[in-house]
C-alpha cells in the first residue's frame, strides 16, 4: 500500500496465463468499496510465480517480481515495472532479468523487490552464485528516461547466506538486505547507503539472536534510521513463537529500540511479516497463530510509548482456521493496515483474501468493509453504552476488554442492529470488540467516567 486508498495484491499461483503464471491486481478505495484499477497484470508464462513480490511507491507505479521466470534461463527470474497512464497499466521499460544460470537452478531474481520512488527499484536474487553457491545478491536500478540502468555494483554476501531474500528501500540512497543463511543460520540484516559512487555498509551486520533463528523473514524501514526485523524461528517465548526487533541508528551503530516483541505462543511464527507505518508504529503478522482456529493467524499492532513497545487494541484474528492471516501485512501510515490471508476460502479453496483496516489514534481498529455507520453513545459513559450498527446482523459476538486486553464480559446478540451493554468495572479506558457472523471484526475505544 503506497497510501491508505490504494493496494496491490499479488497472487503468484494464479493460473490466468497458465499454471502458476501469477497475477497482480491493484485496487482503489471509492469511499465505500474497493474497486479494481485497470486490468489484471498477468505473469509472462506458466510457472513464473509473478506477484511473489510487489512494491508500490505511489498509486500509479508498481514493481512485480516473477522469481521463476525462465526468460534468461531456468528460474533466472525477472522484475517488471508498470505505470498507470490514466486508462491502463503499461510496462515501463524492458524486463529486468536475472543472470543466466551458472548452476542447476537460476537466481530467483525478483524474490524480493522494493521501490522507494517511481524511478528507483531494488531487486533481490537469493540464489545467485556469482560470489559462491547461494550467496545471493541485490541490485539497484534507476530509470534514465528510457531504460532501467544499474547503479553501483552488485551487493553480495557470503556462502549460502541467501542474501536478498528480503529487501527494503525507504529512500533512493538507502537499502536494507536480509540474509537468512550462513554458518549458524542465525541470519542477519545489512544496511547500505549510496555515497555518490558506491554502496557502503552503514554500521555492522544486525545478527539474529541465536543460531537457527534465520533472522530477516521480514524487514521494514519507515526511514533511513529505523528498521524492524522479523524472525519467525526465534524461541524466546516458546519454540518458533517468533519475534520482531526494532533498531535505530545512533550516528555510529544500530541499537535496539525497546524490548523484543515476542510471538504469543509456540509455533506462531510471529514476524513472518512486519510493516512500520512510521518510526513509532508497527504491524506484525503471526500467520500460524491458533486463536481463531488452527493456523487462523493474526496481526498485532504496537506503538512506542517513549519507553517500550505496547500493544494497541485487540488482535486482528484470521477469519477462520487455516487462513494463515498475517502472512503479508502493509502499513502505508500509522492509521492503515492491509492484511493478507493466503489460504482463506472465501473466494474458493485457498483462494486467499486481503482485508484493510483503519487504526484510529493508535487505539481503535476497524475493517473498512464492516459496520461503516457504527455509533456508540454516550462515550465517555458513566455506565450503560448503546451501540447502533446501521445494519442488522444475524449474529454478533461482543467482547468488552480492559486496556491490557483482559476480558471483562462477553455478549452474544442475534438479528440485531442495536444493542446496549453495562460497562462493568472501574473508571478507565476499555475496548469493545464486535465480530459479525463471518468474524469480521471492529474494535473501538470506550471511556468510562
Amino acid at each position: 500500500m503506497p497510501d491508505a486508498n490504494t493496494v496491490a495484491i499479488g497472487a503468484p499461483k494464479n493460473d490466468g496465463n497458465g499454471g502458476n503464471a501469477g497475477q497482480v491486481r491493484i485496487y482503489e478505495w471509492s469511499g465505500s468499496s474497493w474497486t479494481q484499477k485497470g486490468a489484471d497484470l498477468d505473469g509472462e508464462a506458466a510457472g513464473d510465480l509473478f506477484g511473489s513480490s510487489v512494491s508500490m511507491p505511489d498509486a500509479n507505479t508498481v514493481a512485480v517480481g516473477a522469481p521463476e521466470n525462465d526468460g534468461n534461463g531456468t528460474v533466472a527470474g525477472h522484475v517488471r515495472v508498470f505505470e498507470w497512464n490514466g486508462t491502463v497499466w503499461s510496462q515501463k521499460g524492458s524486463d529486468i532479468d536475472g543472470d543466466v544460470p551458472t548452476q542447476t537452478f537460476g537466481d530467483l531474481f525478483g524474490s524480493s523487490v522494493s521501490m522507494p520512488t517511481a524511478n528507483t527499484v531494488a531487486v533481490g536474487a537469493p540464489w545467485n552464485a556469482a560470489n559462491g553457491i547461494w550467496t545471493g545478491l541485490v541490485r539497484i536500478f534507476d530509470w534514465d528516461g528510457t531504460a532501467w540502468t544499474q547503479r553501483g555494483l552488485d551487493i553480495h554476501d557470503g556462502i549460502a547466506t541467501l542474501s536478498g531474500i528480503r529487501v527494503c528501500m525507504p529512500d533512493v540512497n538507502t537499502v536494507a538486505i536480509a540474509s537468512q543463511g550462513g554458518s549458524s543460520n542465525a541470519g542477519h540484516v545489512r544496511i547500505f547507503t549510496w555515497d555518490g559512487t558506491a554502496w557502503a555498509q552503514k554500521g555492522n551486520n544486525i545478527v539474529g539472536e541465536t543460531g537457527g533463528d534465520q533472522s530477516g523473514n521480514s524487514i521494514s524501514m519507515p526511514d533511513a534510521n529505523t528498521i524492524a526485523i522479523g524472525t519467525t524461528d526465534n524461541d524466546g517465548v516458546a519454540p518458533d513463537a517468533g519475534h520482531v526487533r526494532i533498531f535505530t541508528w545512533d550516528g555510529t551503530a544500530w541499537t535496539q529500540k525497546g524490548s523484543d516483541i515476542d510471538g504469543e505462543a509456540q509455533g506462531d511464527k510471529s514476524g513472518v511479516s512486519a510493516s512500520m507505518g512510521d518510526a513509532n508504529t508497527i504491524a506484525i503478522g503471526a500467520s500460524l497463530n491458533d486463536d481463531n482456529g488452527s493456523q487462523s493467524g493474526h496481526v498485532r499492532i504496537y506503538n512506542w510509548n517513549g519507553t517500550d513497545w505496547v500493544r494497541s487494541g485487540s488482535d486482528i484474528d484470521g477469519e477462520a482456521a487455516n487462513d494463515q492471516s498475517g502472512y503479508a501485512v502493509s502499513m502505508p501510515d500509522a492509521n492503515t493496515v492491509a492484511i493478507g490471508a493466503i489460504q482463506n476460502d472465501g473466494g474458493g479453496n485457498e483462494a486467499g483474501h486481503v482485508r484493510i483496516y483503519t487504526v484510529d489514534n493508535g487505539v481503535s481498529v476497524k475493517e473498512t468493509a464492516f459496520i461503516q455507520n457504527i455509533q456508540a453513545y454516550p462515550n465517555p459513559t458513566s455506565g450503560v453504552l448503546e451501540v447502533q450498527l446501521g445494519h442488522k446482523y444475524p449474529l454478533l459476538n461482543v467482547s468488552l476488554k480492559t486496556i491490557n486486553g483482559s476480558l471483562v464480559r462477553h455478549y452474544t446478540f442475534k438479528n440485531s442492529d442495536t444493542f446496549t451493554i453495562d460497562m462493568e468495572g472501574p473508571a478507565g479506558v476499555y475496548f469493545l470488540q464486535i465480530a459479525n457472523e463471518r468474524n469480521h471484526q471492529q474494535t473501538f475505544k470506550v471511556v468510562k467516567h
